[in-house]
């Protein structure tokens, strides 16, 4: 404890009782000394965004201390001599902790397009491109722009999911008007699944509703109803007279989640009520729920 204050009021009484203070002084209240205030924190600075090994921070693949602590030039060698495994389904996958270096997008890109490379070794240096650390988006959106093999390409635009929207969705308007149809069928997947991304494509997903693939109108049907795109209502109302059982059931689950209630007004949910098929009448019913709910 500090004693200076003590002696200092001490000396005043001492003082006053003298006669040698005046008493207004002895009357003042003593006011406490300031105390010295701490130094505010600096705040916290954020990491350089051009130091993180994906565009999407939340998804940045973890770098194990041992991989971080690999030189370049023998991370380079290493991820160019990377096998991937035989998954217990017999396909093959990478999963080596190596993907996480800041090199491995561009690396994997460049095995990919190799010429010679086996068709199931590209699928699978496909898919594990979006879980590369490095600029992964920039080399699967370049990859899909040249693949010629339809089955990698969509495989290439379905690891887009996991992208920013803004660096998705131009690849994906190009995936959607793509010559092959599992290429367009799974562009039409990521744009129901991500809506941040769907919701820019969907004059283009409507367009899809009538498209030559059952499959890839299955898919846009689904991808409009998970956006509730109320333009898309009628068309997708007529697809329950098409002669597809895949499509049908998925038409229902897309009214149901745009607008259950007009939904059940019209003569083909109507008719989809005592339609000969289980599935169909099981979707029927679920919208016709969701139209009349509880009380």
């Amino acid at each position: 404890m500090n004693a200076k204050p003590h002696r200092a009021t001490a000396l005043a009484l001492a003082l006053c009782l003298a006669g040698l203070a005046p008493l207004a002084a002895c009357d003042q209240p003593r006011v406490p000394e300031p105390r010295a205030q701490p130094a505010p924190a600096a705040p916290a600075q954020s990491p350089d965004l051009k130091d993180r090994s994906s565009p999407d921070p939340a998804i940045a693949p973890a770098l194990d201390p041992a991989i971080a602590a690999l030189d370049e030039a023998e991370a380079r060698e290493q991820l160019r001599a990377l096998r991937p495994a035989t998954t217990r389904a017999q396909t093959l996958r990478f999963t080596d902790p190596l993907l996480a270096r800041p090199e491995a997008a561009e690396i994997f890109a460049a095995r990919l397009a190799r010429p010679g490379v086996p068709a199931e070794e590209r699928a699978a240096l496909a898919e594990a491109l979006p879980r590369c650390g490095g600029a992964w988006t920039e080399a699967l959106v370049d990859a899909a722009a040249i693949e010629a093999d339809p089955a990698v390409r969509a495989t290439l635009i379905s690891g887009l999911r996991r992208a920013a929207p803004p660096l998705a969705i131009p690849a994906l308007t190009l995936a959607l008007d793509d010559r092959d149809p599992e290429v367009r069928r799974a562009a039409a997947e990521v744009a129901g699944w991500v809506p941040a991304v769907g919701d820019g494509l969907r004059p283009q997903l409507r367009a899809l509703l009538s498209d030559r693939s059952r499959p890839v109108a299955t898919e846009a049907t689904r991808a409009l109803g998970l956006l509730g795109d109320a333009p898309a209502f009628p068309a997708i109302a007529d697809q329950l007279r098409v002669d597809d059982l895949e499509l049908r059931v998925e038409a229902l689950h897309a009214l149901e989640r745009i607008d259950a209630a007009r939904a059940l007004e019209h003569p083909a949910v109507r008719a989809a009520l005592i339609d000969h098929d289980p599935r169909v009448r099981a979707a029927a019913e679920r919208l016709r729920a969701a139209a009349s709910p509880a009380r």
